[in-house]
């Protein structure tokens, strides 16, 4: 089977202060295609139109992408 390419920005350089700026206070939604190690992920506004593709190694990656995306920690679940 052939694998699908995806067209993604890594996340060391994504602009978030640009993303942050086009999406200031809206909900996101966080789709993810998992992998061993590349992960990729679409970042979606509420009416499911694409802000950004993007793509990182798991598990090197993974933390920093939580925190570029402003998770934060609410009654032990993460809210973005």
């Amino acid at each position: 089977m052939k694998k699908h390419r995806y067209s993604a920005t890594n996340i060391k350089q994504m602009d978030w202060a640009h993303l942050a700026e086009q999406t200031a206070d809206q909900r996101l939604v966080l789709g993810v295609d998992v992998g061993k190690e590349d992960f990729f992920g679409v970042l979606l506004r509420s009416d499911l139109s694409v802000c950004a593709t993007l793509k990182w190694q798991h598990p090197v990656q993974t933390r920093k992408l939580g925190e570029k995306a402003g998770v934060k920690k609410a009654e032990g679940r993460g809210q973005v």
